[in-house]
């Protein structure tokens, strides 16, 4: 997973409700929109969308410390390669 865009955003609940329109909203936008959901078959339902710039993180549940952990460590990952490798396009 990377990120495509330098406009990234976390949405939390990105399956339904009010955390599913605010994922869409942003997506067709033009932001990278991580996706927090809960289970795979949300993963699943998102991906069917088609929208390349929704990248769902799962498993994300707000209430289990580990996932969050988890989640920030991926995220934290992406953002310095996304610096890196737009470091290497400037210097090229």
């Amino acid at each position: 997973m990377g990120f495509e865009s330098s406009k990234s955003v976390l949405v939390t609940g990105a399956f339904s409700g009010i955390g599913n329109a605010t994922a869409l909203y942003l997506a067709k936008q033009g932001y990278t929109v991580l996706a927090g959901v809960r289970k795979d078959s949300d993963v699943q339902a998102l991906n069917i969308l088609g929208l390349n710039n929704i990248q769902p993180l799962c498993p994300l549940d707000l209430t289990i410390t580990e996932q969050i952990l988890s989640a920030t460590c991926l995220i934290k990952e992406q953002v310095r390669a996304n610096r890196s490798s737009k470091t290497n396009r400037e210097s090229s």
